[in-house]
C-alpha cells in the first residue's frame, strides 16, 4: 500500500513539475508573440496575457510538487525499512524475497530524488539519488533486469557533474 501511495505522489509531483515547465514555455512564447507584434507595428494580442497567466500560480504549484516529492520519498523509505526484510517463503530456508526486490524500490526512490532535484536544484537531494541508485545496483551491476536502473545512474551521474542534458529537455520531468 505504501509503495502504491508513493507512486501516486510521484505521479502528482511529476504532473506539477510539467505544469511549471509548461507555464515557463508559455511565458516565453508570450514574450515572442509580443515582440513579433511590436516589430510588425501591431497591437499585442490578448493571448499574450492569457499565456502569461499560467505563471501566476508557479509558487503554489512548486510548493505542492515539492510536498508530493517529499511524501513519495518518505513512503518509499518506509517501504524499504519495513516491508522488505528478508524472510523465508513458506518452509524453504534461504529463499528471501526482500533482497530480490529491494532494488526496485531503491531505484524508484533514486528516480524520485532525481525529480525532486530537478525541481529544486538541491544538491543534497541529488546526493540521495546517487546513494540509492548505487544501493540498487550493488552486487547486481550486470543483471539484465537492472538495465533501467543503470540508465538512471547515467542520468544521475550527469546531473552530479552539472551536465544540463541530465535535467533539461528530453528528460521525464525537465528542469523547471
Amino acid at each position: 500500500m505504501l509503495a502504491a501511495r508513493a507512486s501516486a505522489y510521484l505521479a502528482m509531483a511529476e504532473i506539477r513539475s510539467r505544469q511549471l515547465q509548461t507555464a515557463k514555455d508559455n511565458a516565453l512564447l508570450a514574450d515572442r508573440i509580443a515582440a513579433a507584434a511590436k516589430a510588425m507595428g501591431l497591437a499585442v494580442p490578448a493571448v499574450v496575457g492569457q499565456l502569461k497567466a499560467f505563471k501566476a500560480a508557479d509558487a503554489e504549484t512548486r510548493k505542492l510538487a515539492e510536498e508530493d516529492y517529499k511524501r513519495a520519498e518518505d513512503d518509499l523509505l518506509a517501504v524499504l525499512r519495513s516491508h522488505l526484510n528478508d524472510r523465508t517463503i513458506g518452509h524453504s530456508v534461504g529463499e528471501c524475497i526482500g533482497s530480490n526486490i529491494r532494488w526496485i524500490y531503491q531505484g524508484q526512490l533514486a528516480d524520485t530524488y532525481l525529480g525532486h532535484y530537478r525541481l529544486t536544484g538541491d544538491k543534497a537531494v541529488l546526493a540521495q539519488a546517487e546513494e540509492f541508485v548505487k544501493k540498487a545496483l550493488e552486487g547486481k551491476e550486470r543483471s539484465p533486469y537492472l538495465t533501467p536502473v543503470r540508465r538512471l545512474k547515467v542520468v544521475i551521474d550527469k546531473a552530479a557533474k552539472g551536465d544540463d542534458s541530465a535535467t533539461g529537455a528530453g528528460t521525464r520531468t525537465g528542469s523547471v
